[in-house]
């Protein structure tokens, strides 16, 4: 855990930089909107879809929310963000009550996400990097996995932490309009958080169950 927020820590320190040399320079800032459809599942260690008659599976969600893009350097932009995201997991698993028959449980969850993204272009393409601060504002399960157990739970933020953080990975594609200010940009990403946002005094799951997510985000931007 704690390599893994070193890396964190260098690699915000080095965008932190980027970002002071590149705003003494003259360049324009370029605000947007952003909405998007998100694939996403959980991967846990231990997993519980280990067992026998139980797998993971996505879930939909969406994004939305605004931006804030600025070149840097040649063909490098680099781009801040402030969406709400949804995302969760269907859990399968055996229903204990009906040995034989399969039951579904559906995690979900909604975070305030902050990414800051490298890009580097070529035509109307870039690719994209960068890592991503997540806050926890929701998590709800329904069915309840926890009848597995003879709990009683829906509301779930109470057993996970209120901030993860994320790698993000990513390709797009722009297009401008003759005689507009208007940029679109199209753009799918793949994310995986990097820190457990599950609690370890999570009475849910065995002590010491990671939780991280993985989700697949295609989305709209518009920058004016």
């Amino acid at each position: 855990m704690y390599r893994k927020l070193l890396i964190f820590n260098i690699l915000w320190a080095i965008l932190l930089l980027s970002i002071s040399v590149a705003g003494a320079q003259e360049k324009k800032n370029r605000f947007g909107i952003r909405v998007g459809y998100t694939l996403g599942t959980q991967i846990m260690d231990p997993d519980p879809a280990d067992f026998r008659g139980s797998s993971h599976d996505f879930t939909s969600g969406f994004l939305a929310g605004i931006t804030l893009d600025r070149p840097f350097l040649g063909n490098l932009t680099y781009s801040i963000e402030l969406l709400y995201m949804t995302t969760g997991d269907k859990f399968k698993h055996e229903d204990q009550d009906n040995i034989g028959t399969e039951r579904e449980s559906e995690f979900s969850n909604a975070f305030i996400v902050l990414p800051v993204l490298y890009k580097y272009h070529f035509g109307n393409y870039y690719l994209s990097a960068g890592p991503e601060m997540s806050f926890l504002v929701s998590a709800k399960q329904k069915p309840f996995v926890t009848e597995l157990l003879g709990l009683d739970v829906t509301d779930t933020s109470e057993l996970l932490k209120s901030t993860t953080w994320a790698i993000i990975l990513g390709v797009g594609f722009e297009y401008s309009a003759a005689n507009s200010p208007l940029t679109f940009a199209f753009d799918f990403r793949y994310s995986q958080s990097m820190q457990s946002y599950n609690k370890d005094d999570n009475f849910a799951f065995p002590i010491g169950t990671d939780f991280n997510y993985k989700i697949l985000r295609f989305s709209l931007g518009v920058r004016f």
